[in-house]
């Protein structure tokens, strides 16, 4: 997910701010990473934000769901079985929460594009 971090080891993504362990600067645009299995699913506001649960699949000892949270898709894991389209609360342990620093990729073009002898077919 796309963050930025607000604070001493308060880390902004799905349009709210959650506790991290991780240390970066103030305003620093960051990746989070969290695992399916590390997101905690229970009743609507009991959690840290609320969603809606698009897709679920059962994988055998577990059900897998996508949450739809603002314009995010959340997938998580728990086997507790949840109804499709219901409004549950998710919440996120801060030692489950993977700050990566944001990579950025910068194109450059040096080529001429005006020049009268290329032919464009």
């Amino acid at each position: 997910y796309n963050g930025t971090i607000i604070g001493d080891k308060k880390v902004k993504f799905l349009g709210t701010t959650f506790d991290c362990v991780d240390i970066f600067p103030l305003n620093e645009k960051v990746d989070v990473v969290v695992r399916p299995e590390d997101i905690e699913i229970s009743k609507s506001g009991s959690g840290k934000v609320d969603g809606k649960i698009i897709t679920k699949i059962f994988k055998g000892v577990h059900y897998e769901y996508v949450i739809k949270v603002g314009k995010n898709e959340v997938v998580a894991q728990h086997t507790k079985s949840f109804d499709v389209d219901s409004i549950v609360s998710i919440s996120i342990d801060p030692e489950n929460i993977h700050i990566m620093n944001k990579e950025y990729t910068i194109n450059n073009n040096s080529n001429n594009i005006n020049n009268s002898t290329t032919n464009w077919c």
